[in-house]
């Protein structure tokens, strides 16, 4: 049966979609194997958060040499999951401190040296790993952009609560992704050695 133009118009438009968003996927590739050797011209964490600051975010922000910058961001859990999220965003300099506001209202935020974010990242990465969970968003894509960094051992971080992991289903949390991190914790540590506790409300964007 031949095709109405209707139908043709819809197969092209889908093929011309399709290109798109391949060359897209090529162009954001090209870009990753440079993340390293941006510079660095900002980090930012909570330096000295309280006991209740127990989802924190970290940013890193390179410069492209276009005068973009590139900001890595990422969410840390520090009582259970490590990298709770995290992405990478191109943005023109001017809308930076827009971002940055908008992430300094859901909690403080501090200059502190590329060191400290690549050390606290990396350490809450092995926490959880140690739980069996691995991390989540675009891990793969922000530890090339955190290559290079080093590391400053001397730094301190508290994860868990009491010596125990908390697993906290955030709102955004789906059933079968708590029920694999349930799953998880008890294979690894057993079900008596951590807390689990489903949240209502909490700064998850």
């Amino acid at each position: 049966m031949a095709l109405t133009q209707a139908q043709l118009l819809k197969r092209k438009a889908k093929k011309t979609k399709a290109r798109a968003e391949k060359a897209k996927t090529i162009q954001q590739e090209s870009h990753l194997r440079y993340l390293s050797k941006w510079p660095i011209v900002a980090a930012y964490a909570p330096l000295h958060p309280n006991d209740d600051l127990t989802l924190q975010y970290v940013l890193i922000v390179r410069q492209r040499p276009d005068g973009q910058y590139t900001v890595g961001s990422l969410l840390i859990d520090t009582l259970c999951l490590g990298v709770k999220d995290c992405f990478i965003k191109i943005i023109p300099s001017y809308q930076f401190v827009n971002m940055l506001e908008k992430i300094e209202e859901a909690m403080p935020m501090d200059v502190v040296p590329p060191s400290y974010v690549a050390t606290f990242v990396h350490k809450a990465v092995e926490y959880a790993k140690n739980l069996g969970l691995n991390p989540r968003g675009d891990y793969q894509v922000l530890r090339e952009f955190l290559d290079g960094v080093p590391l400053d051992e001397s730094l301190t971080f508290t994860f868990g609560k009491d010596g125990k992991p908390i697993y906290i289903q955030g709102p955004q949390d789906s059933p079968e992704f708590s029920r694999k991190v349930i799953d998880k914790l008890n294979q690894t540590i057993g079900s008596e050695n951590y807390e689990f506790v489903v949240s209502l409300e909490g700064p998850e964007e």
